[in-house]
């Protein structure tokens, strides 16, 4: 990558005014906020730089990286076709409050959370945690509809487990395991 991007630095037509941080230092930021999903606020922390010098940093070492051809993401035809054989998948999501709209739209407003929100669902593999899926709703949307609608296909040899926002989920594949409930004792 380091090669790419100096390749890159020495093609320059005007330099413009030289960065406080290295070559070597514009990396290691960009990994990582690759890696870790740091706020740009704690890595420019990090680095003695501001958040806005943060997030072009990254933005133009994306494109240099891209552009280069050198360095891609597998698609998700050879994520599925590697060697590993995925057996249980881990389902979830969660609620993420967003700005109210201009325009009054209670399709959006989650009453559970009292505030506009945009749920996000996510289903990783458990050995491996790589990403399997990943799903958007707005507002109030149950969790389980919200995977029929992400159109994810349950694969029946794989086990799937998920928290009790998925009831049903039992009814849909055979393999889905959710919390049973505390039996209550009386006395």
């Amino acid at each position: 990558m380091l090669e790419v991007l100096k390749a890159r630095e020495g093609h320059k037509r005007r330099p413009g005014r030289p960065s406080k941080l290295s070559l070597e230092d514009q990396l290691l930021l960009t990994l990582s906020y690759w890696r870790e999903y740091r706020t740009l606020f704690h890595i420019a922390t990090s680095y003695g730089v501001h958040e806005s010098t943060a997030q072009r940093i990254i933005t133009r070492l994306e494109e240099t990286l891209i552009a280069s051809g050198r360095f891609s993401l597998p698609s998700k035809g050879e994520l599925l076709a590697a060697d590993h054989q995925l057996v249980v998948a881990v389902v979830d999501s969660t609620e993420t409050q967003i700005e109210r709209p201009k325009k009054s739209n209670d399709t959006i407003y989650s009453g559970k959370k009292k505030r506009h929100t945009l749920k996000t669902q996510l289903m990783i593999d458990f050995e491996s945690h790589r990403i399997l899926n990943i799903a958007q709703g707005r507002g109030p949307i149950s969790e389980l509809r919200l995977l029929k609608e992400s159109g994810v296909q349950l694969l029946p040899e794989v086990w799937y487990l998920a928290d009790s926002g998925y009831q049903g989920l039992q009814l849909l594949h055979q393999r889905a395991t959710l919390p049973a409930k505390e039996q209550s004792t009386q006395y």
